[in-house]
């Protein structure tokens, strides 16, 4: 039981791991955290299985005297919004941006942002003690169920709020948007087109099984790619299920790094403001580059979506991105939004009177190697200690610092880096690089691996 929360609430597969008992079980769980009486929101993603495992949730959570306020399907950013807004925690069930058949529980805060990792083991800890039954109530003490219809437009109206809704409208951008068959089917095209935007949507209605990987990347987004180009949008989007995840296509179809994208909007964020900007240690030396030229301190995290919020919150950053396409707008909501993201970047669009293409040019570019070494789970410990006995010795370089937040990064002064950390779901050893330069980046990776490989065939593992 314990470990049962990774990088982003409680995932597995639907039925076989993420059963209705389990999701009954964090309901009750959760409920017992924050005390009777209170309230909570729900909601859930498209998937197979997403609303039987909503309801066993929302009996956790009733069984604790909780009211439970049910959302429907919905993006995850309107959820936590609906929680922020008027309840004292919530429950979304989602796959996010995980195969098919495959599901997660994940709990929010008060706030609409992730449950941090130390309540995440006191809900562990409740589960596996089963401390969570001790909580005895009468009749009259059980929790109600509520529907909300408006969740939506509820959310809509806020997204608009936090733009320059006429510096965006009279461009009348044309976009396309493939929402995975997720939650956001209809309702990103519905905001685009209060903006006056002409939209064209793809994998449009909602369903169990997505047209695509669930995971935009820019391997699987080769259909909006092709659309944007022959069809000449201005912008293509690529959401996750629950649309919390977003990468955007160029006007002239290319997919844009998540990573340039990062800096784009922190540009934007820091163009009249000094600040931090939070980001996990697999982010690209591109925000090296950025912090120096542009006077913003970058502050580094543990890799995956608590850490990062539990490090915006503690620095006090007006911004953060995590390179898998998550934005977070942190002076305005505590929680990664697609959405919102793609209403900035039109903003950011609009205000400079460029392509988004235009845009990327003014970056430098940055090449990144990744690369993985199976080991035994039971020998990760003794591996990573050998290699934090060893890596500045021997692969240290002169390099400006070593990171050691999440495994082990030398960044170097020219804002090349090598992280050698241990995965937190696989039995492997991950060992990425970053570099303006590709053989650089190449070079780096296979000095890691040589040190991962001398250390796993000494007699001392």
């Amino acid at each position: 039981m314990r470990g049962l929360f990774g990088t982003s609430g409680v995932r597995g597969h639907t039925t076989s791991e993420i059963t209705p008992q389990l999701a009954m079980d964090i309901g009750g769980a959760v409920g017992a955290l924050i005390g009777r009486g209170k309230k909570a929101c729900t909601g859930r993603d498209t998937r197979f299985g997403s609303h039987m495992l909503e309801l066993a949730a929302r009996s956790g959570l009733m069984s604790q005297g909780i009211d439970v306020t049910e959302c429907g399907v919905v993006p995850t950013p309107v959820l936590a919004h609906m929680v922020r807004e008027e309840a004292d925690c919530g429950i979304m069930i989602t796959g996010s941006h995980l195969p098919p058949d495959m599901v997660g529980i994940i709990p929010l805060l008060e706030d609409g942002a992730y449950l941090p990792d130390q309540q995440a083991r006191l809900v562990e800890e409740s589960i596996l003690h089963r401390t969570f039954h001790k909580t005895r109530v009468g009749n009259m003490g059980l929790g109600g169920l509520y529907e909300v219809a408006d969740s939506l437009s509820r959310y809509k109206e806020r997204l608009l709020s936090m733009v320059d809704e006429d510096s965006i409208a009279k461009n009348g951008f044309k976009v396309a948007v493939d929402p995975v068959n997720g939650t956001a089917c209809a309702f990103l095209a519905d905001i685009l087109g209060s903006l006056g935007c002409e939209v064209s949507e793809i994998n449009g209605e909602p369903s169990g099984i997505p047209g695509r990987s669930p995971e935009p990347r820019a391997s699987t987004l080769t259909d909006l790619c092709a659309l944007v180009k022959e069809s000449s949008f201005d912008l293509g989007v690529g959401l996750d299920t629950d649309a919390d995840r977003v990468v955007f296509v160029d006007e002239k179809g290319t997919p844009v790094s998540e990573d340039v994208m990062g800096v784009i909007f922190a540009d934007h964020v820091f163009h009249e403001q000094k600040g931090i900007l939070v980001t996990p240690v697999n982010s690209s030396g591109i925000v090296e580059w950025f912090a120096r030229t542009r006077d913003v301190k970058v502050e580094y995290c543990k890799i995956g979506q608590p850490a990062t919020v539990e490090a915006i919150r503690k620095t006090g950053a007006a911004y953060s991105y995590e390179e898998s396409g998550k934005y977070y707008f942190a002076e305005e909501v505590n929680w990664c939004d697609g959405l919102l993201a793609t209403l900035k970047l039109l903003e950011i669009l609009s205000l400079n009177d460029s392509t988004l293409s235009q845009l990327v040019n003014r970056y430098p570019r940055f090449y990144q190697v990744k690369q993985t070494v199976d080991l035994l789970p039971e020998k990760k410990d003794a591996i990573m200690s050998l290699i934090e006995n060893r890596v500045q010795q021997v692969l240290g370089d002169n390099q400006s610092r070593i990171v050691e937040i999440d495994g082990y990064k030398l960044v170097y002064p020219d804002d090349s880096w090598l992280l050698l950390r241990g995965s937190g779901t696989e039995p492997v050893l991950r060992i990425y690089s970053d570099s303006p330069n590709r053989k650089r980046a190449e070079t780096l990776v296979k000095r890691g691996i040589t040190l991962v490989n001398k250390i796993m065939n000494s007699k001392l593992v």
